[in-house]
């Protein structure tokens, strides 16, 4: 992993992040450490990296984490996670595509997948991937909405209300989705 610059980063910031560094030298240099150990300081440093938008040491983090324990879901998680940040969609869905493979009841893989491909316009997977996740939890205000979303770019309005009305209800306070239903209603007249 390549060290980042950390001058320009407040100092508490720098503090933490040089521990996470030295304790992953430390991790590193000690011969006692298993691969899980070292993948989980790996992990622990990417996502410290990933916390302050240091995207190239938090992939290489993650990379080195993924390679130790190729069947931890959580670092092909979190690689598409930085790829979803960055707009690199298929990258992104490859990850998430492992990640979900390696743990398939993990709802939030299939919900970034959804959001991936309604990104993408491509509907048919986006439903999919949002359907999937519904199965495995019907009171998940993301997914609702995901649904939503697709249904308005299907232009099936009366779903689409069907869906924003389950999430307003879930999530009351989700503001954005006013807007959505508001759109519903009014494309349906």
């Amino acid at each position: 992993v390549h060290w980042p610059d950390l001058t320009k980063l407040e100092e508490g910031v720098r503090e933490q992040i040089k521990n996470a560094q030295e304790s992953l030298a430390a991790t590193v240099k000690d011969p006692a450490k298993s691969e899980t150990e070292l993948s989980e300081a790996y992990g622990n440093l990417g996502q410290l990296y990933h916390a302050y938008s240091l995207a190239r040491p938090a992939r290489e983090s993650y990379t080195n984490a993924q390679i130790l324990v190729p069947t931890d879901f959580r670092w092909p998680y979190l690689l598409g996670k930085l790829d979803q940040q960055e707009g690199l969609f298929e990258e992104a869905s490859r990850h998430y595509r492992v990640a979900q493979k390696l743990r398939p009841d993990y709802v939030p893989a299939l919900v970034n997948l959804g959001n991936i491909f309604l990104e993408l316009n491509r509907l048919d997977d986006a439903k999919e991937n949002f359907q999937a996740a519904l199965r495995l939890d019907e009171n998940n205000a993301a997914i609702r909405y995901g649904l939503g979303q697709v249904a308005m770019s299907d232009r099936n309005y009366a779903e689409a209300v069907r869906h924003f009305e389950k999430t307003l209800a879930q999530a009351p306070g989700a503001n954005r989705v006013h807007y959505s239903l508001a759109m519903a209603y009014r494309n349906l007249g």
